[in-house]
């Protein structure tokens, strides 16, 4: 089977869509400029403009991260393992990943 590398980079970023639709979840702010610089985060120490702030906490960067590269193992294996061909670049680290059969 040949699939287009579009499709596949779709199928990829949609394995992170759950957790990452459980970190937008919330409240936005409203910016009146449109790009919000008149936005502001009010904490005890300090005030950050909205465009400077971290919008994912460390907490929530790691097991985000870790979800996204076990269902790219995941969805990988499964492609290989249903007769998957795809060109990978010589020495590119997906190439190393795969001779090295961590994915």
């Amino acid at each position: 089977m040949n699939m287009n590398l579009d499709l596949f980079i779709e199928i990829m970023v949609g394995t992170a869509r759950n957790e990452l639709e459980d970190i937008h979840a919330g409240k936005s702010p409203i910016s009146k400029t449109g790009d919000f610089s008149d936005v502001f985060i009010h904490t005890p120490d300090r005030i950050i403009p909205w465009n400077k702030a971290s919008r994912i906490t460390n907490e929530e960067i790691g097991p985000l991260k870790d979800s996204i590269r076990e269902n790219i193992r995941y969805q990988i294996n499964q492609l290989i393992e249903n007769g998957l061909e795809f060109k990978v670049k010589k020495n590119s680290t997906l190439d190393k990943l795969i001779k090295e059969r961590k994915i």
